[in-house]
This record gives C-alpha cells, sequence and structure tokens, in this order.
C-alpha cells in the first residue's frame, strides 16, 4: 500500500526511536468539542471540528498516498486525531509494524507542520506491544478507536489488555475514544483514575438520527401504554 522510498520528505526533521525507528512525536493536551471524518472535510473551511481518521482505509488512502495535496484543507481545521490505516491480529507481525510507522511518520509530518495533532494509539494482540506504543509520548491526550473493533468476545479480551498496557506505558492525560466503549474498559479508566471522551461513530449517529426521524410519534407516547 505504501510507496515509501516516494515518502522520505515525511520525516525530515525527526528524532527517531531507538528500536523501530519511528518518528517521535509530540504530546497534544488539546480536547475537541466535535470530529468530523477525513472523507467529509471537502469544501468545509474554518471549522473548530478536528479531523479523524476511523474510516476505511480506502477513504483515508488518498491522503496517506499525497498528504501535501490535502494539508490546506487539513489546516482548516482545529487540529486532527492522527492517522488510523488497519492493524489487524491476523496481519503479519511486519505488515502490522509498516502500517504503524505509516500512521507515525504521516502524524510527525503534520505536526512538523505546525497542526495540533492527537496520537492515535491502533494496537491488535500482546505481541503488538512491541511497537505500538513507541513514539507516542507520554502525558499526552491521545486517542483510541473503538468503531467495529469490540463485536466479539476476543475483541473485546484484547481491547482490554490492549487500555490497561496503554495506560501503564503511556500515562495518558485523558483518552478520547472514537466509538462504543464497553463497561469493561469504562471500569478500567475508572479505576486508574483516567479523564476520557466518548465520541460516538458516524455510523451509530446515523441510525440514531434515522430511528428518531422515522419514529416521532412514539416520543409523545406513555412507555406504559396509558
Amino acid at each position: 500500500m505504501k510507496n515509501s522510498y516516494l515518502q522520505a520528505y515525511l520525516v525530515e526533521g525527526a528524532c527517531r526511536s531507538k528500536r523501530w525507528g519511528f518518528p517521535m512525536l509530540q504530546p497534544c493536551h488539546i480536547i475537541p468539542e466535535e470530529l468530523i471524518a477525513f472523507s467529509k472535510t471537502k469544501g468545509k473551511e474554518n471549522i473548530n471540528k478536528f479531523v479523524h481518521f476511523y474510516e476505511e482505509d480506502d477513504k483515508i488512502l488518498p491522503f496517506g498516498r499525497d498528504p501535501r495535496k490535502y494539508f490546506p484543507r487539513l489546516s482548516q481545521f482545529g487540529g486532527v486525531i492522527s492517522c488510523d490505516f488497519s492493524v489487524y491480529r491476523d496481519m503479519s507481525f511486519s505488515l502490522q509494524i509498516s502500517q504503524t510507522l505509516w500512521n507515525r511518520e504521516l502524524t510527525f509530518w503534520l505536526q512538523y507542520r505546525n497542526i495540533s495533532v492527537i496520537p492515535n494509539v491502533r494496537y491488535s494482540d500482546e505481541q503488538s506491544y512491541e511497537f505500538c506504543f513507541e513514539g507516542i509520548p507520554k502525558n499526552s491526550v491521545i486517542s483510541i478507536g473503538t468503531h467495529g473493533c469490540t463485536n466479539t468476545k476476543d475483541d473485546i479480551f484484547f481491547h482490554i489488555k490492549g487500555l490497561s498496557e496503554t495506560i501503564r506505558q503511556l500515562n495518558p492525560e485523558a483518552i478520547l475514544f472514537y466509538g462504543a466503549v464497553k463497561n469493561e474498559l469504562k471500569y478500567i479508566l475508572h479505576s486508574e483514575k483516567i479523564p476520557y471522551r466518548i465520541f460516538p461513530s458516524d455510523t451509530s449517529e446515523f441510525y440514531k438520527n434515522k430511528e428518531e426521524k422515522t419514529y416521532p410519534l412514539f416520543d409523545s407516547l406513555d412507555a406504559r401504554g396509558a
């Protein structure tokens, strides 16, 4: 997916981590009020929302392939949650590292050009802990995408472990979540006294609004049927 030999400019000026050579990111201490998906930013200007990349890879691939083309658009917003090309448990270890490196390079490139960027954490299983936190600063606001990632017991299990390891390694100032947050994850956050904010996914908002628009009559009915 990535043509890395064409994108050396992404890490110009970067300090790199010792083990994997990931660019070192700067902390962010901003908690946005609203988010907007990258694919919905066309034609929008001077908006205080933060842009997120929690979408299918094909929707964010244009930015990954040519970030310079989209920089003027992104610079119109309040900031960005860093790139989120997929990292799955069933991917090869080398591909998981490659995807994470690409996400980190794109994030550094935006930060280096003075865009406020909240680091995104994307883990898969315990094996990914070897690299998934590298380059992400401690004591920063960070973001985690859960949309579509907590559908099975295995998904929830690995998110519980991943969140616990994220807190242990990064000691985040606060955590933003894009998507549903299971009670098991909330328990960890409360136990560790980590402030957090949940942003519903665009899909859940779509169906919520659709239900509200389709069945307005029910709002005026007594739930007991009286």
